[in-house]
């Protein structure tokens, strides 16, 4: 079965059981607000 990107889809049910690609970013986002450098955007 040919995976595809799930572009849209919002469901992680319809995520799993339609076989796409899903990257869990949790951990970048963490790391992303705890720098909270100039260049992020973000409030210090």
């Amino acid at each position: 079965m040919e995976q595809s990107l799930p572009v849209g889809v919002d469901n992680f049910e319809k995520l799993v059981t339609r076989g796409y690609y899903f990257i869990d970013k949790t951990w970048f986002m963490k790391e992303l607000l705890d720098k909270k450098g100039d260049v992020s955007g973000m409030p210090v």
